[in-house]
């Protein structure tokens, strides 16, 4: 019965656009985070070769 409700209360708040719960906003935001680390990996490393060539 509270799966019911939680369902309809999420679907009754729902946004276009945002993400239904915590749980997603956590999920999106790691995701985030592990792009922009490995573009300052990559960024790094491209840096790197670019010493090494002068």
């Amino acid at each position: 019965m509270f799966l019911f409700f939680d369902f309809f209360a999420r679907t009754i708040n729902y946004e276009p656009g945002r993400p239904k719960d915590i749980t997603e906003e956590r999920r999106e935001a790691s995701i985030g985070t592990r792009r922009v680390q490995a573009r300052r990996e990559q960024r790094k490393a491209v840096d790197g070769e670019r010493q090494d060539r002068v």
